[in-house]
């Protein structure tokens, strides 16, 4: 895959994440979110690693 899709890929996650933690900022506490982002982001890593995406 080129270097620019993955570019792309990675923007939209980004993007998808950051509106996701705003949507939970509403609903949760402050602690609670960054234990919530943490993770999100350790789930995708590993999904990425049993992909062969990393």
């Amino acid at each position: 895959m080129p270097a620019l899709a993955w570019a792309a890929v990675a923007v939209a996650g980004l993007w998808g994440g950051g509106y996701t933690l705003k949507k939970f900022n509403e609903l949760v506490g402050d602690s609670s979110k960054y234990l919530i982002a943490g993770g999100v982001l350790y789930v995708g890593y590993k999904a990425a690693k049993k992909g062969k995406l990393l």
